[in-house]
């Protein structure tokens, strides 16, 4: 690569040649004349920058203006210009500013008949990251220097300076102590000024160092321009991201969401404050954050498609770590009734099962007409629905075994869709199992008659028998486990509370007399610690009168009657009288 610095008269080109980077330093001076009212131009030629990568400042001392442009000399169209009424002029150019092209540095007299000049060209391998000047300003003076943010929201710009000087910048003009896009001054001995890659459109810039310091006092002035798009998106693979924010500044990242059976797990490590937001950049009033400890994960069933962004701000500068990562997950399970599912759940999140029972109307609550028993397996917990009916439904948990169960027997009244919460405080894997008996809520059974069943403790299971139509009834119903009780009712399911008959504690066995053409309906109850195995036997006697009654009967006759009665006396003494007289006719034949 060369540098060619062509001297001219307005209008006359003559040219000299000069490589990069010049002397051992990079430094190449020219001394000149330059009339009143014209110009002399110099060419920089730079094929390859972008692979030779290089930092070029101009310095032109004396009463003569200067313009650097792109493709031709220019002293109106120029990218970049100092036309200060200063005796030296500088223009930086760094690394990302230079791109593969011809550059021309215009010299413009400005003092009358002619001025002389001296313009000395640096250059210096670098990056496009960093530029360190290092230079003197006299107080009361300012240098310029020029940069080019080479993309839109894609850059972030940090301009830093120390030593005894005040730190000016402004867009497309040079600044001035009046005017300005922005400043940093003060007591400071170190001064910063940054510029986030979010709408920062702006691509010419100018940095004004004013000196304020006793006489000529030296400086540093630091530029740092880094490849940092105002927002990175985030891919729907797990990723880590290291990378540091400005203080009082907010970084962005970007998820687009898509399908919505997903969670979404957000891990921040450092000191930095987390923000999530759908739909717009989040900040301190808007979104969820900061979000303390810096962990968030958005469970599927909260989870909404579109864009989703996240923020990272600290008060301070500081290094961070982004985690983010995004695993397929189901809101909703649907478990059959018979049917089982093992699945995994993340620490700090929760599922949702659902079911659906058989129902006509979906509207209404319906009746099972089933036993179901649900058992949920590892170390996770639920939060049970509400369910209504004539019985109760019960839960159980075995810690050690690590087992939840809910029973709901026949007679439970619930909605045709039911749902219920999964969540944990660990990640885990768990397994739930559905299982179904068939059994009508109540079965219908005749007086005398032996029926078998398996009841779960805290249940009822309901028999309705009909009584044949008799003046007295001996009804003796038992069962075989003493783990079970009885208790009997007319027109209506018996409860634990709520019944005309029982069994005694311990006992198995009930007997009832019986005046009565109406239902009986019987509930055996279970009372064991586990679910208990019975045989329900059910037999009628019948009675001639009351339990505990004497019966006399008398038998007289006549020519024409027989006459037969039946005294009934009831042990209160209560008495109770039947009579049957038969008459008949005695046909004699005289001869």
């Amino acid at each position: 690569m060369r540098l060619v610095l062509v001297a001219s008269l307005l209008y006359l080109v003559s040219g000299l040649e000069l490589p990069i980077p010049g002397d051992s330093n990079g430094i190449v001076t020219y001394n000149g004349t330059v009339t009143n009212g014209t110009y002399t131009y110099f060419t920089l030629s730079i094929p390859l920058a972008s692979a030779y990568g290089m930092d070029w400042t101009l310095t032109l001392t004396g009463p003569v203006d200067l313009y650097v442009n792109q493709g031709s000399p220019s002293l109106t169209s120029g990218s970049y210009s100092n036309t200060e009424d200063l005796n030296t002029k500088s223009i930086f150019l760094n690394a990302c500013n230079l791109t593969s092209n011809v550059w021309y540095v215009v010299v413009y007299g400005s003092s009358s008949p002619s001025a002389d000049y001296s313009l000395t060209s640096v250059t210096v391998p670098r990056s496009c990251r960093e530029t360190t000047m290092t230079d003197n300003v006299s107080n009361g003076s300012m240098k310029l220097y020029m940069f080019t943010i080479p993309s839109e929201d894609a850059f972030e710009w940090t301009v830093s300076l120390t030593g005894s000087a005040d730190l000016y910048i402004r867009d497309y003009q040079p600044p001035t102590t009046s005017e300005y896009y922005t400043f940093n001054v003060g007591n400071d001995t170190t001064k910063s000024v940054f510029f986030p890659s979010c709408g920062f459109y702006r691509l010419f810039w100018y940095v004004g160092v004013y000196g304020t310091g006793p006489g000529s006092s030296p400086f540093t002035l630091t530029s740092t321009i880094r490849y940092r798009p105002c927002l990175i998106n985030l891919p729907s693979t797990p990723i880590s991201l290291n990378d540091t924010v400005t203080a009082s500044n907010m970084q962005f990242f970007v998820f687009n969401v898509s399908d919505p059976n997903l969670e979404w797990e957000l891990t921040l490590t450092g000191s930095a404050d987390l923000y999530i937001n759908l739909g717009s950049l989040p900040d301190n009033l808007e979104g969820w954050g900061p979000i303390s400890p810096s962990t968030s994960i958005i469970n599927a069933c909260d989870m909404t498609p579109g864009i989703w962004y996240v923020g990272v701000a600290s008060s301070a500068t500081t290094s961070y770590t982004l985690t983010s990562i995004p695993r397929t997950r189901y809101c909703r399970i649907y478990l059959p009734l018979d049917g089982s599912d093992t699945s995994n759940i993340t620490g700090g999140t929760y599922q949702i099962i659902s079911l659906s029972f058989p129902s006509s109307n979906p509207s209404n609550l319906v009746s099972l007409n089933l036993e179901w028993t649900l058992t949920l397996f590892g170390s996770v917990n639920w939060t049970l629905p509400w369910l209504a009916g004539n019985s109760t439904w019960d839960s159980s948990s075995d810690e050690t075994l690590h087992t939840r169960t809910i029973f709901a027997d026949a007679c439970m009244m619930v909605r045709p869709t039911m749902e219920f919460t999964i969540y944990a405080s660990d990640t885990t894997d768990y397994r739930i199992v559905s299982q179904t008996k068939s059994r009508p809520c109540v079965i219908d059974l005749p007086s005398n008659t032996t029926t078998s069943g398996i009841v779960h403790n805290g249940h009822l299971h309901y028999f309705r028998f009909t009584i044949p139509p008799y003046l007295w009834i001996e009804w003796t119903i038992s069962t075989n486990n003493s783990d079970t009780q009885l208790y009997v009712t007319q027109d209506d399911y018996p409860s634990t509370s709520v019944s005309d008959y029982r069994t005694d504690p311990g006992s198995t066995n009930l007997t009832i007399t019986l005046q009565t053409m109406m239902p009986m309906y019987v509930g055996v109850y279970g009372s064991g610690r586990s679910p208990s195995s019975y045989t329900l036997d059910s037999r009628i006697t019948y009675l001639l009168g009351p339990p505990s009654s004497s019966v006399k009967t008398s038998l007289s006759s006549d020519q024409s009657t027989i006459s037969s009665s039946i005294e009934i006396i009831a042990a209160d003494g209560a008495t109770i009288q039947w009579s049957i007289a038969l008459a008949f006719t005695i046909m004699s034949s005289l001869s």
